[in-house]
């Protein structure tokens, strides 16, 4: 699997829409990653739930923005409000709270495993 991984990253950094545009790349590859880790949090997060949806929509969205910047179809400072939007989507999702509640569970999790 990391040799497909590894030719999909020199095929994508080759493509028409990255070659000579690595920057662009890494930050679509970044967008994915945050998304990601959102959407896991958001499907365990309680209460906090709508904020954490709502920052992982955003998120979605955003890898798909980078695509299009990096194709010249969206202006970069449409796309750096769209990054703020998330950033202030993520601030509003009471982190205190959540972060015990994700320590409770990975701790729940890791005592399960030791039994």
């Amino acid at each position: 699997m990391p040799d497909n991984s590894k030719k999909f990253h020199e095929f994508a950094l080759q493509s028409i829409l990255f070659k000579g545009r690595s920057d662009w790349y890494f930050c679509y590859l970044k967008t994915e990653k945050i998304a990601h880790v959102l959407v896991v949090l958001a499907q365990g997060s309680g209460a906090a739930g709508d904020d954490i949806t709502e920052a992982a929509r955003r998120a979605a969205s955003l890898s798909g923005e980078i695509a299009h910047l990096a194709a010249g179809e969206v202006d970069a400072p449409i796309v750096l409000a769209d990054i703020f939007a998330l950033v202030g989507s993520v601030a509003r999702t009471h982190p205190l709270l959540f972060l015990q509640r994700i320590s409770r569970s990975l701790q729940f999790r890791k005592n399960k495993h030791q039994c």
